[in-house]
């Protein structure tokens, strides 16, 4: 049966056309509304066919859908029947106010604490400079030209090209 499945599935996905698999689907329900539209009609005449003469003489609007009329009845009893019995069981219980009873929280458990209201003491390690001199700021200073020139030159350029092509 998974074989047989699998198959037909295989058969269905396998055209080259995106659309073979809805078409397949489409033509498989217009066949089953097609057969029960046929199914209807003939039991339909055949009902009609036992009608009594005077009967068809009044209701000569009737004749090709007797059918139809009589499935639209029962599917309409059915769901009348339906919305009566949804509508008389009891609607589920409310519960009851009293149930619930107020319970006050402490702002403890709803509030963080307060932070400290004191900063940690600052090291000073040694006392700021008015100004730096060359002996001073050469143990920190590197030139960022020295190791490759050449790429900070291309990417400076860049910047200027992607500047310049935004100016209108």
């Amino acid at each position: 049966m998974a074989e047989r499945v699998k198959g037909r599935a295989a058969r269905l996905f396998s055209g080259l056309d995106p659309g073979s698999f809805l078409r397949a689907a489409q033509d498989r329900l217009r066949n089953l509304a097609r057969r029960a539209a046929e199914l209807i009609r003939g039991r339909g005449e055949r009902l009609w066919a036992v009608l009594p003469a005077s009967v068809r003489e009044k209701l000569p609007w009737l004749e090709g859908r007797l059918g139809f009329t009589l499935v639209g009845l029962v599917l309409l009893v059915l769901i009348l029947f339906a919305l009566i019995i949804a509508a008389g069981r009891p609607a589920a219980k409310q519960p009851a106010a009293a149930v619930f009873r107020s319970v006050t929280i402490p702002p403890e458990d709803l509030f963080l604490p307060e932070e400290p209201d004191f900063l940690p003491p600052v090291i000073l390690e040694r006392e700021q400079r008015d100004a730096w001199t060359v002996d001073d700021a050469e143990s920190y200073w590197y030139d960022p030209l020295e190791p490759g020139e050449a790429e900070w030159r291309e990417r400076v350029e860049q910047v200027i090209d992607d500047l310049l092509e935004r100016v209108p």
